[in-house]
């Protein structure tokens, strides 16, 4: 039923609770699943502050948050690729997903600046702008 899940990640518990609704997703239907990392880009915005971040700091942040969302999880024989993005979170999950994506997966919310709202604003526009179907897990 779904060949391809993606699951977004922002390293919060939200995060890692999709990740292990995705995987056993993944391994009911033989999927194929690719966890995304979405790295705001605050350096496009008008700024007077000079950050220094090298692209090597970056990945490995992004890798870390990764394996933090797959923690010790038994991923047993499921193809999972990890992915690291640059951009407005909401607008790289949603390209990424209408690019042959079946499922997202996603959690409610996560560490934005309104990580108490009752759902994330981020979870609101991809649950309302892919084509395909967006499972939400608290």
């Amino acid at each position: 039923m779904y060949k391809k899940i993606l699951v977004a990640t922002d390293g919060s518990d939200y995060s890692k609770r999709a990740f292990e609704v995705a995987l056993e997703m993944a391994k009911r239907f033989q999927s194929e699943l690719e966890i995304l990392h979405v790295i705001q880009d605050y350096m496009k915005g008008e700024s007077n502050v000079e950050v220094r971040i090298t692209k090597e700091q970056v990945e490995a942040v992004s890798k870390e948050i990764m394996e933090r969302t797959k923690g010790e999880a038994d991923t047993g024989e499921i193809s999972i690729t990890t992915k690291t993005a640059f951009g407005y979170p909401a607008s790289v999950i949603i390209e990424e997903a209408n690019f042959g994506f079946d499922l997202v997966v996603m959690g409610t919310k996560g560490h934005g600046p309104w990580g108490g709202a009752i759902m994330g604003s981020v979870t609101q526009r991809v649950a309302g702008a892919t084509v395909c179907p967006v499972l939400v897990v608290k």
